[in-house]
């Protein structure tokens, strides 16, 4: 009786435990809810044919309100299945596992799913003209998430591509030169606008004598009262060699 005294512990002493190991895990714990409400977020304006629910406060019916609750806590919930599901295979291989341990490797592996609402949301139409800095602090954001991915990934050094890397190179050059023929016929057969290829032709044309993104063609007399693109400027020395829009047409086919 006294050694199963000495070996047994009480319920209150699992909970005490139980309840440290959650506060030492809390911050992984609420990254883990985030990324698994994620997807909810992401399809609940799908499913309900409000894509721009999040900007016009359009949670006036309360079935929508419940099915947007319900969204979340499904996603959640199959997060949380599949989460367990792994974590008890990757204990099967490894009897040490830990919760802890398989919880980190989780949300390094879906912390990409953090985007999808504000993909979704970046995806409203007429987005950028309606709520203009929703779009810089989400595209922000979306910048930020990627960089924190990416550096959390292990380095690995590039493979040697040799023989890949040759045929690569040549999809390119190829892809350059077959779209450059056919965007300068296009051009020549007058399907080109002047507030398309007219404006960056004027653009360059400017760069290349010393008014940096100057036009008189948008308000202002400067680009930068439409778009901010200073790299125009680091460009214009190839505009320069033919300063032709055709030089324009061929630089954009091997840049894409």
């Amino acid at each position: 009786m006294e050694l199963h005294g000495a070996e047994s512990v009480s319920w209150q002493d699992r909970v005490k435990a139980w309840a440290s190991a959650v506060v030492a895990m809390r911050w992984h714990i609420m990254l883990a809810l985030a990324i698994a409400a994620a997807p909810g977020h992401f399809l609940f304006p799908r499913i309900i044919g409000k894509p721009g629910i999040v900007f016009d406060n359009q949670l006036l019916v309360l079935r929508d309100r419940w099915l947007g609750v319900l969204c979340v806590i499904l996603s959640v919930v199959v997060a949380g299945l599949l989460f367990a599901f792994l974590h008890f295979l990757r204990k099967k291989r490894d009897p040490e596992t830990t919760w802890e341990a398989s919880l980190r490797l989780a949300n390094l592996r879906a912390f990409p799913l953090l985007a999808l609402p504000l993909l979704g949301s970046l995806a409203v139409p007429a987005v950028e003209r309606d709520h203009p800095w929703f779009v810089v602090v989400a595209c922000a954001l979306l910048a930020g998430i990627a960089v924190a991915y990416v550096a959390s990934l292990p380095s690995r050094p590039l493979p040697r591509l040799k023989g890949a890397g040759l045929i690569v190179g040549l999809l390119v050059v190829g892809y350059g030169l077959v779209f450059s023929y056919f965007s300068i016929r296009q051009h020549h057969a007058f399907g080109t606008h002047t507030f398309d290829l007219g404006i960056y032709n004027h653009l360059f044309w400017n760069n290349i004598h010393g008014r940096w993104l100057a036009s008189t063609l948008v308000r202002g007399g400067n680009h930068v009262a439409a778009h901010f693109d200073p790299i125009l400027v680091l460009l214009s020395p190839i505009y320069a060699l033919h300063p032709r829009a055709e030089t324009i047409l061929v630089l954009q086919s091997f840049w894409l």
